[in-house]
């Protein structure tokens, strides 16, 4: 279920959660699209599977061994929770970065 408050191109959210295959996810934070109509904007992701994030983040973004060795370092560090920053079209899990974001349409 996500709460959302939505001023102009801002969101606020408030809880958002996803569940898949064991794995279990909340978020909140605040997302809005830049003048390229890319995400930007910060949200705390918190799971109940560490391993299974990292193997979601991974495939998704192609980590190399270094990355997926400091992303999970960062997960047992925070207690499987960790920050997305989306600025200037560029994503990050607090000071690693992911890749690139692309306008949404």
């Amino acid at each position: 279920a996500v709460d959302q408050k939505v001023a102009g191109l801002m969101s606020v959210i408030d809880m958002a959660t996803a569940r898949q295959g064991g794995l279990e996810l909340s978020a909140t934070g605040q997302l809005a699209l830049d003048p390229q109509r890319r995400p930007q904007g910060k949200l705390t992701l918190k799971t109940n599977d560490g391993a299974k994030l990292l193997d979601v983040i991974t495939g998704t973004f192609h980590l190399p061994d270094q990355q997926r060795t400091a992303f999970a370092a960062m997960l047992t560090v925070t207690g499987n929770q960790i920050v997305l920053t989306a600025n200037d079209g560029q994503l990050y899990a607090g000071p690693l970065w992911l890749g690139e974001l692309k306008s949404i349409p």
